[in-house]
């Protein structure tokens, strides 16, 4: 090593000490450490690829030593960026990027907004930073941003789209706010990263429609957003078609809506609907029919201008990177995986910050939070022909793993035409809210953990707790904020959005490869999670140990019900899934059994839910 180099590295190494020490780095040596750092070289792709640790490691140790300091240095002190921002500035590209993400990933949250506010960085870095802040950060760091950082561009739409649906007053009316921005001519725009005022108008109209039939729950916030801008008749049909799931306050603004139209265009789309839904469904919207003069005359609706609303889901659906369009990229990058995002062309768009943000806290903008729990992943399980993409969380008390289901409508028991089918399995329609449920039965090592003893035969950490009753489960659930499942979230949950006699089809030859029953089990339980999974990535529904459920035992009800727990008081609790002692039938979806609450056995154990309250009956 030369003297020159030498010197170098012991100056370096002195200023690493002295802001060890003091917290605090003098001109010269921040001088040293930042110019090693500017002559490493590295694309925004191989960034992104490979993360800094790599990177770094293969110019020089000292270098990444550097990075993680500075980096940690700038989160604790964000008044610093100052005196930093030159030489971030003259970083390549990807050291830019893999700079400002990782001072933002070792950032305290209370310090987001300081950090905001001081860092100096070129406008995509910014941009950048912006969208991932409002993605990790609560409440306060997104009115921050919408107040002052988030002019009304396209770009910044995952902002808008969590404020909208936040239910939070203040983020609604300022994110109402930037979107009249985007739709009101005379706003200044961003030639870079707008399209033409025109286009804008029809983009983000189509994109709120768009969201007003996935959410009509949030119909009151996207309404205020979507009506605010001069009215277009070619919106009358996507507002009808999810007129009928909407509060009595959104359905009103509607009708005020409706009445302002040309009736050439409004009256015989709601003559239609009117016929199709029958005339007392929705009385208001009879009403406001009738009262209108009837014309000899109609026009046809004219189209919507753009992508429409419908074509946004095609592409959620697709989970295909297209960046035809602002939006388009921005939904269909947030359902993709990383190698997608590698393999794509976004590194010659003219988005790319905008892009990465979206990506990097995609799942942070929509998925929900629960107390008590930690986020993992976004996963993707197949089985037969069914694939769902599942959001994983750890439960942080017994460390346990679950997965989001989503709820929805499905058909509850079995077809009288069903192999093995029973009389008690009366098929019958319900509607579930969304719940967590966990990816395994309950091990015997996380029931020690919670109660302090054993009560298992088969021992074995990884084995699913048995000789447990109903009321000793509902003590654990008491102990760790959870529940049983309800014999309805159990089956949908099995089912995981099939309607076969089994998960993965009608043939029970299969049943081996998901199941531990009669058959293949020798008599005993086994480590969990060795059979393959489910749809939705839960293990050992079927098999292992019969899993005890919150409801009463009783014959199900013939109307449609929504979120059932079951009948009133009877004498046995519900069992689900069959065990290593019983044969196949007991592992088809629909099949029930039942047993006494106080009673246990061998093959009697439980799985965990999340998301209703428990049963006081």
């Amino acid at each position: 090593m030369c003297a020159a180099a030498h010197a170098e590295i012991t100056g370096i190494n002195e200023a690493l000490e002295a802001m060890e020490k003091t917290g605090d780095v003098s001109e010269n040596g921040l001088k040293m450490m930042c110019e090693m750092l500017v002559d490493v070289k590295c694309s925004l792709k191989e960034a992104v690829e490979q993360g800094y640790g790599p990177i770094l490691e293969k110019k020089h140790k000292i270098a990444k030593t550097i990075f993680e300091r500075l980096a940690a240095w700038l989160a604790k002190t964000p008044n610093h960026w100052t005196r930093i921002d030159p030489y971030v500035k003259a970083m390549p590209e990807g050291i830019q990027y893999c700079f400002v993400d990782a001072v933002i990933e070792t950032t305290e949250e209370e310090k987001h907004i300081e950090l905001w506010q001081q860092s100096r960085l070129s406008k995509d870095l910014k941009l950048y930073m912006g969208l991932v802040l409002a993605g990790l950060g609560k409440e306060d760091m997104q009115e921050q941003l919408l107040k002052d950082a988030a002019p009304g561009t396209l770009i910044w739409l995952p902002l808008y789209e969590k404020a909208l649906l936040s239910g939070h007053e203040t983020l609604i009316a300022l994110a109402q706010k930037r979107i009249l921005e985007i739709v009101e001519p005379g706003q200044a725009t961003d030639a870079v990263t707008q399209p033409s005022q025109g286009e804008m108008q029809d983009i983000i109209t189509n994109w709120l429609l768009w969201q007003l039939q996935k959410k009509p729950a949030e119909s009151k916030a996207i309404l205020g957003a979507l009506l605010q801008k001069q009215s277009d008749p070619s919106w009358i049909g996507y507002l009808l078609r999810v007129y009928p799931k909407l509060s009595s306050e959104s359905k009103a603004k509607v009708l005020e809506w409706l009445a302002k139209q040309n009736p050439d265009y409004a009256l015989p789309e709601i003559f239609q609907c009117l016929k199709q839904w029958g005339y007392t469904r929705e009385p208001e919207l009879t009403s406001h029919f009738f009262n209108q003069p009837f014309l000899k005359q109609v026009n046809p609706l004219p189209g919507l201008c753009g992508r429409k609303p419908e074509e946004y889901e095609v592409l959620i659906q697709a989970k295909q990177i297209n960046f035809n369009g602002i939006i388009a990229g921005y939904l269909s990058i947030r359902h993709t995986s990383k190698e997608a995002l590698l393999a794509s062309n976004v590194w010659t768009q003219t988005n790319v910050y905008g892009y990465l943000g979206h990506s990097r806290v995609a799942s942070t903008y929509l998925i929900p939070k629960y107390d008590g729990f930690a986020y993992l992943k976004t996963a993707t399980y197949s089985c037969g022909e069914i694939t769902n993409t599942v959001l994983e969380y750890r439960h942080l008390q017994t460390g346990m793993e679950f997965v989001f289901i989503p709820g929805g409508t499905f058909t509850m028991g079995s077809p009288s035409t069903e192999a093995g089918q029973d009389s008690n399995e009366t098929q019958h329609q319900v509607t579930l809210s969304p719940y967590l449920m966990s990816k395994t039965e309950v091990t015997q090592d996380v029931w020690e953990k919670i109660m302090g003893r054993n009560p298992s035969n088969f021992k074995g950490p990884d084995r699913p707790v048995e000789c447990v009753s109903w009321h000793d489960c509902m003590t654990f659930c008491e102990k760790t904020g959870l529940t049983l499942p309800t014999e309805a979230q159990w089956e949908f949950a099995c089912r995981a959005g099939t309607q076969s006699a089994y998960y993965f089809g009608e043939n029970s030859e299969a049943i081996a490869d998901y199941a531990w029953h009669d058959e293949n089990a020798g008599r005993q339980t086994h480590p969990v999670q060795q059979k393959k999974p489910n749809a939705y990535g839960l293990y050992d529904t079927y098999g292992n140990v019969w899993e005890w459920c919150q409801d009463w035992y009783g014959p199900y009800p013939t109307d449609p019900v929504v979120n059932p727990v079951g009948p009133n008081r009877t004498f046995d609790r519900v069992l689900r899934g069959g065990s290593w002692g019983y044969s196949l039938a007991t592992c088809r979806s629909a099949d029930r059994s039942y047993w006494n609450p106080e009673g246990k056995d061998y093959d009697l154990g439980f799985r965990l839910c999340f998301g209703l309250s428990k049963s006081d009956q």
